[in-house]
């Protein structure tokens, strides 16, 4: 569970963000960091890296809400493994970042390699999550660039 000041001046002047999240299971997983996000209306570059979860949850959940994030121009999610909340939550960012210009997306890395081993690349994981990232491009809006690592 996130839980933002709701009245941290602080916060509103924050331009760019570097998140690392860990996940044991996947349930709201990315989802959950729209209500952060709600709390920084200044952010221009969010990067969030992601510590892959074991277990795949296919439970799909509608993002009703009418988030204003229009400076953030810049979004880059390290670990991008392609699951239900990954989706969720950039689809959740297309949607309200009105002004998103770049969509970053590195497929996620085993959990049993670190990214100073190479070896990650030839795993079924970071096959299936490269399999993912390439399908969701198919999403991205006309007019955001998006970099597939």
């Amino acid at each position: 569970m996130v839980q933002v000041p709701t009245k941290s001046g602080s916060l509103t002047r924050l331009k760019h963000l570097e998140l690392f999240v860990g996940f044991t299971e996947v349930r709201d997983g990315l989802v959950s960091l729209r209500i952060l996000l709600k709390a920084l209306p200044s952010l221009y570059r969010l990067v969030i890296k992601v510590a892959s979860a074991q277990k795949l949850s296919r439970e799909k959940r509608e993002l009703e809400s009418e988030d204003s994030l229009g400076s953030l121009k810049m979004v880059e999610v390290i670990g991008f493994c392609g699951f239900v909340s990954d989706v969720e939550f950039l689809l959740y960012v297309f949607k309200n970042a009105s002004g998103l210009e770049k969509l970053t997306l590195d497929p996620c890395i085993p959990p049993e390699y670190t990214s100073s081993n190479p070896r990650y690349e030839g795993t079924e994981w970071y096959a299936n999550a490269r399999n993912r990232a390439i399908e969701f491009g198919n999403r991205v809006p006309p007019g955001v660039e998006f970099v597939l690592v």
